[in-house]
């Protein structure tokens, strides 16, 4: 089953006010984070679980405990683009500076999600251990990004080849159909050609680890 999430802009009342405190504590902009995709299907699920996790991020414990995951992360050595790659990719100075808002919103934001979530998932099936000692600020913690970022776009706003680019990159490294559709590719969706250069570079990363496996 495929969960379509609600976008920000579009949240009313009591979700749209959910939003706006998730978004403070996270230090990001508007945008569609894991709570979209909990507040459609479950009705109070959201207040519920931002209620668990909120502790998490208002310590400063999130910031900590996300960029601590990210520097222990072994992340494959890539290609870069040159500045004439982004440029024919129709990527101009000024998309630039905001494609690069755009992903450091998601690198703030995920690595946080990652472990508030798991640690939430473990809650709810009683698989946890007693909380351990907060672990030391780290230096490292991606600041808050204060930029606004561009609409996030629904399918029905993208043209048909735009929509089907999104998809593919969506499926990388999933197994099976996405349940829920991933937001950072619909927020980029707006610049197609460097949807493109982001499948040239992640689709072999995704064929040489299923082959490793």
């Amino acid at each position: 089953m495929t969960i379509a999430a609600i976008a920000e802009r579009k949240a009313l009342g009591e979700t749209a006010a959910l939003f706006a405190n998730i978004r403070r504590a996270l230090g990001v902009p508007p945008w569609s984070t894991w709570s979209g995709g909990i507040s459609r299907p479950f009705p109070g699920g959201l207040d519920w679980a931002w209620r668990a996790v909120r502790p998490f991020y208002v310590s400063g414990a999130g910031a900590r405990e996300g960029a601590a995951l990210l520097a222990a992360l072994a992340l494959p050595a890539v290609s870069t683009w040159s500045r004439l790659d982004l440029r024919t990719a129709g990527v101009d100075e000024a998309t630039e500076r905001t494609i690069v808002t755009v992903l450091d919103s998601y690198n703030r934001s995920n690595a946080m999600n990652l472990v508030a979530l798991t640690a939430l998932t473990a809650r709810l099936g009683n698989d946890f251990a007693p909380a351990a000692a907060p672990a030391a600020a780290s230096a490292g913690a991606p600041p808050a990004v204060e930029s606004e970022l561009p609409a996030l776009l629904s399918v029905a706003e993208m043209t048909p080849a735009i929509a089907e680019m999104v998809r593919r990159l969506d499926r990388l490294g999933e197994r099976g159909e996405p349940r829920i559709p991933a937001s950072m590719y619909r927020h980029l969706a707006h610049w197609p050609g460097f949807l493109d250069l982001a499948r040239g570079l992640l689709a072999p990363l995704v064929t040489t680890a299923a082959s490793a496996n």
